[in-house]
């Protein structure tokens, strides 16, 4: 509601909060979930439909394309953030 949930996970690793009694998994696998919900709900769909919208067009203008560019951008750094936020992790490490 408050788009407070990423935010609160990230304080939750940051802290070295570990896996609350009941819950159902650890806060580093609850954000990589919470960004992949994200990335494939909103940033991949906001994409195609840029996309749709300068092919059926036929022409773009510079500003669609530079949304387009951030939009694909942010949807590769995400992606990127999570595989970093996994081969950074201490705990996540020690068990390989």
């Amino acid at each position: 509601v408050f788009f407070l949930k990423i935010p609160r996970d990230t304080y939750k690793i940051t802290s070295g909060a570990k896996q609350e009694k009941g819950a159902l998994m650890e806060p580093l696998t609850e954000l990589a979930g919470s960004k992949i919900v994200e990335l494939f709900t909103e940033g991949i769909p906001a994409v195609i439909i840029q996309v749709a919208a300068a092919v059926f067009r036929g022409s773009s203008s510079p500003m669609e394309v530079l949304s387009l560019a951030i939009s694909l951008v942010v949807c590769g750094f995400t992606s990127a953030q999570i595989s970093y936020d996994f081969d950074t992790n201490p705990v996540k490490r020690a068990q390989k």
